[in-house]
């Protein structure tokens, strides 16, 4: 179990999600989409980070509005040719069950990711879309 922090924008407020999760390894193949967000992130998350900007390129965090059907869930992420890495689950009566952790393989610079989080951030049913950004300070020796 690892301790990770992400900051998820959902509207106009941002939520600091603490958790404990579960690390486990990822196979390069796609996964289904699950109906809720999974609790658990890939081994290597951090070591995805781009050395300029200090976050995963690839990486887009995905909320969902509360009673978002499986079939739309899907057809949002299939759209950008995303598939779910993991994420982190939310209790339900903050009106969302998690956020999904979600790679784009088609996002190769800054800009391409932003483009992708705000063609998401127009989808009726996603309450957010954000950059990965993982909150702990880096460690100095």
């Amino acid at each position: 179990m690892h301790m990770i922090k992400l900051l998820v924008q959902t509207g106009i407020s941002l939520l600091l999600l603490t958790a404990c999760m579960k690390v486990q390894a990822v196979s390069g193949q796609s996964s289904p989409i699950p109906a809720m967000a999974p609790d658990s992130i890939p081994a290597d998350i951090l070591k995805r980070a781009d050395p300029e900007h200090g976050i995963p390129l690839d990486l887009v965090v995905i909320t969902f509005r509360k009673g978002v059907s499986q079939a739309s869930k899907e057809q949002a992420i299939r759209t950008v040719s995303g598939s779910v890495l993991g994420g982190v689950r939310i209790n339900p009566a903050t009106g969302v069950d998690g956020a999904y952790l979600v790679r784009i393989p088609t996002t190769a610079d800054i800009i391409s990711l932003d483009n992708v989080i705000q063609a998401l951030s127009r989808r009726p049913e996603i309450a957010s879309a954000s950059m990965f950004t993982h909150l702990d300070p880096p460690k100095h020796n």
